[in-house]
């Protein structure tokens, strides 16, 4: 008697395959870390069975905590790459830190997620609105900008508007790009809360983009803790 693969083993052979460190598919770019012992043990040595440089990589000092990165992702201008978070977050923007890139700091994304500031809340998830422009360009801000071909709001998937994405000033870690996806007029609600709730003697806004001119209105919601 003789059987096929089942659905699970299937699955099992599609996911547990090599994706690309030994076979250099993931580029050296795509590899970064805490600290490097000197240039022959660079991050991008510590492929698999790799035996050039000093034979994998090696941090500059001994402490816990110290790491390799390896993001698997587009190697091109035009090629799509999703990654999707295990646990999903409530957050008051999204904010795209550069740690390595090839040539030039420069990116389009979109954010799939669900906006909770909505009184009817749309089926989960879904493009936020970098693509089609509902966020507008005023949400969308950035460490540095090239020049004013490859501003901010630029940085849309799919765009091929001006220089067709956003480029940073400088190629520098820690360079970024955010997305407030906030209210866009002067009429509709957005609740933000704070995961954690924290005492304070007062609150600020401190403001991080707008349109036309700065201007708020705003309630507080907590408790007022000096009754007790």
């Amino acid at each position: 008697m003789e059987s096929g693969p089942t659905p699970d083993d299937n699955n099992t052979v599609d996911c547990l395959q090599p994706l690309g460190m030994e076979s250099g598919a993931i580029p050296d770019y795509s590899i970064t870390a805490s600290s490097v012992h000197d240039p022959g043990l660079a991050p991008y040595f510590g492929r698999l069975n790799g035996n050039t440089g000093g034979g994998g990589w090696a941090a500059w000092i001994q402490t816990m905590g110290q790491w390799l990165q390896v993001f698997p992702g587009n190697v091109d201008s035009t090629s799509l790459v999703k990654n999707q978070l295990d646990n999903p977050v409530d957050a008051r923007y999204v904010r795209f830190v550069v740690q390595s890139w090839y040539d030039h700091i420069a990116m389009r994304v979109e954010i799939l997620g669900c906006n909770t500031t909505a009184v009817n809340l749309p089926a989960c998830p879904q493009p936020l609105g970098m693509a089609s422009g509902a966020i507008p360009d005023y949400s969308i801000t950035a460490s540095s900008a090239f020049e004013p071909g490859l501003a901010p709001f630029l940085g849309r998937l799919n765009g091929i508007t001006s220089g067709g994405g956003w480029a940073a000033k400088v190629n520098t870690i820690g360079q970024w790009l955010q997305v407030f996806p906030g209210n866009v007029d002067s009429t509709s609600l957005v609740k933000n809360q704070l995961d954690n709730p924290v005492d304070a003697r007062y609150v600020r806004f401190v403001v991080q983009s707008w349109h036309g001119h700065i201007a708020m209105r705003v309630e507080i919601l907590g408790c007022n803790t000096s009754r007790f």
